[in-house]
């Protein structure tokens, strides 16, 4: 079974951000005015930014 996420805003802030911790489990991604990044670095803080 595939596994389509979709959002809009926050809605595809999330979608990718599942994409980000999980990878492997999602298959495709509509995203709709999600943002580029929040608040400058902050995944740096939390450590997803670094690969």
């Amino acid at each position: 079974m595939r596994t389509i996420l979709f959002g809009n805003s926050y809605g595809g802030y999330l979608a990718n951000l599942c994409a980000k911790i999980a990878p492997w489990s999602i298959d495709f991604i509509l995203d709709n005015s999600s943002f580029v990044n929040l608040f400058g670095n902050i995944f740096r803080l939390i450590g997803f930014g670094k690969e």
